[in-house]
Order: C-alpha cells, then structure tokens, then sequence
C-alpha cells in the first residue's frame, strides 16, 4: 500500500509524454473525434503503466528490465486508450454535450448492441493500427522512458544519501522521473512546432472533385454568363432544402431545416454543417469554380479560398463537390 503514491506518480511519468505524442500526431488532422485522442492517450497510458510497470519492472534498477516494462506500456496503452475513447464519447454523447458536429451525433451508436460492435472494431481496428503504423514508435519512446526510469532509480541508489532518502519516502525516484519525462514532452512539443512545414500564405481548400478537372479539354467549360444567375434545381438529397444562387455580385448559399449536406460541408472546409448562410465572391476558369471572402453567418471562413469543379455541356451546368449539383443556368 505504501507504494501506491509512487506508482501513481510513475505512471503519470508515462501519461505526460504519451498525452503530449497523441497531440502531435493529432493536431488539427483528422476527424472530429480524434480532438479527444490527446487526453484519452494520456488517461490509457497512465491505467496501462499503474499496472504494467510494477509488475515488469518491479523494484529493479537493470536498465533491460525497465525497458522491457516501458516498451510493454507504450504497445498496450493502444488498445486501452481506445476503450478509453469510447466511454469519453459515450459519456458526452450520453449528456448531449458532444461538439457540434451533426455527423458525429448521427454516426455515434445509440444502443447497445450498437456500440459493442462499435467498440469491438474500434479497439480492433486501433490495435491494428498500432501495430503497423506508430506502435513500433510508441513501444521505442516506452523503451527509452524505461530506461530513464532505469536511470534515475541507479542515481538515487548511488549518489544520494540512503538516509535522505527515507526521509523523503518513496516518491523522490518517481517525481525525479516524472520531472524528466515531463522535461523530455516540452522539448519534444517544442521540437515538433519548430520542425512542422509553417502553413501557406493563404489557405487554400481544393476539392478533390476539382482536381480532376484540371487539364480537361475545351468542350464543358464553364463561363461567368452561365454561372451569373445560375440558381440550385437538384441535388442528391431529394427531401433537401438547401437554396444555392450566384450573381454578379457573389454567391449565397441559404441552409434549410436539413443541414448543410455533409459532403458539401467537407468540400467548403467548414467545421459544422450547423451553419444559416454562406455567401462571398467567385470567379471561374474553365472547369474550376473559385470560391473566395467566404463569409459563413456573419464570420470570414477560416479558408481564404476553396476550389471546385464545374461542367457545362448539352445545356446543364454542374458543380461538383463530392456528389454533383444541378443548376439552372443563367441567361
């Protein structure tokens, strides 16, 4: 029992780098879920090493013991943060207090049936994942936290006073370890800042629906007459109500009682298909419809510009963005 503080406080030793890791390799990617990858990370990691690391590394100072122990948590805190994400989830989903995210509410199980399949390929999938993609990595960084730990444990036996020691109980070796490990995160956190490519100039969504425009021949060009009046007739979703028009001053978008449709939500970059009203301007080159001073109910984008693709042929015009959108042509 005296030994719990310590436990806990080695196992936080472990959480602090693997919640700061899940933020680097999750910031800003990804989808809406992944926001609470960090903190799960950090909670799986602690569970995991409270109970791995005492009973691999026990009281040892043998540098391969420790490194085996902390390999061992940095694999299996996989599957554990997983669970991990599940009950968070289950848990704001349960007090509705998810993100405003209309497709992770819709998506999210509702029964329970439903969420033990959910959990079953979730956990199976990250296990998966963890294997072939970064669990190599995350066993390494364990390994080298082990072995640090290793450290610490040999310099305490070593230099300080026996009798200080005692005085001091069994939490100076795990707070000095807990210091380093959390020394080693801000450096690396640091590091990973430095290191990642600045962003560009202006922020520039291109929808891949556009990208294959690009090089196509003459005949389905799409010129601003056409696009000048041009108002929304059909799209996928026949019960929608979404009203889309363009004139020469700019376009506007007004979203009905359904939502903005999802795929036209990921095309525009926008965080939620709660939205009212987009409008801004365009302008359009051949098959590519360029959105731009897109204002989203009130408030600048956080994208500068968001392409699209476009077709005019046989008197139909088309605006793809995923799924293709009819419009009446203007005159």
């Amino acid at each position: 029992m005296k030994n719990i503080p310590s436990h806990l406080i080695t196992a936080l030793a472990f959480a602090v780098p693997g919640a700061v890791f899940a933020w680097c390799l999750s910031n800003g990617q990804g989808p809406a879920m992944w926001r609470w990858i960090p903190l799960s990370a950090g909670i799986g990691t602690f569970a995991t090493a409270i109970v791995v690391w005492p009973w691999v590394a026990q009281e040892e100072t043998s540098c391969l013991r420790c490194s085996i122990a902390g390999g061992v948590v940095g694999m299996l805190a996989h599957p554990v943060t997983a669970v991990v994400l599940i009950v968070i989830m289950s848990v704001l989903s349960a007090f509705e207090l998810l993100p405003p995210l209309p497709e992770v509410r819709a998506s999210w199980p509702t029964s329970i049936e439903e969420m033990l399949k959910f959990a079953t390929f979730l956990v199976f999938w990250w296990c998966l994942l963890a294997i072939f993609w970064i669990g190599w990595l995350t066993a390494a960084i364990g390994a080298i936290l082990g072995f640090i730990g290793a450290l610490v444990r040999r310099w305490t036996s070593s230099y300080v006073d026996q009798k200080q020691l005692r005085l001091t109980g069994h939490l100076a070796v795990p707070s000095l370890f807990l210091l380093l490990t959390s020394m080693l995160s801000i450096v690396g956190c640091a590091a990973f800042m430095v290191l990642r490519l600045p962003p560009p100039t202006q922020d520039v969504v291109v929808s891949k629906s556009a990208e294959h425009f690009e090089g196509e021949p003459n005949p389905g060009d799409v010129f601003a007459d056409v696009l000048t009046g041009a108002k929304l007739i059909k799209y996928e979703d026949p019960d929608g109500d979404l009203s889309w028009k363009f004139t020469e001053k700019g376009f506007g978008i007004v979203v009905g009682d359904s939502g903005l449709p999802p795929e036209l939500m990921y095309e525009l970059g926008l965080p939620t298909r709660d939205v009212q009203r987009i409008h801004g301007s365009w302008s359009v080159n051949g098959q590519l419809l360029f959105l731009t001073n897109i204002q989203v109910d009130g408030r600048p984008s956080e994208h500068d510009e968001v392409v699209l693709g476009c077709n005019y042929a046989s008197g139909k015009l088309l605006i793809y963005a995923a799924d293709h959108y009819e419009f009446q042509p203007g005159s």
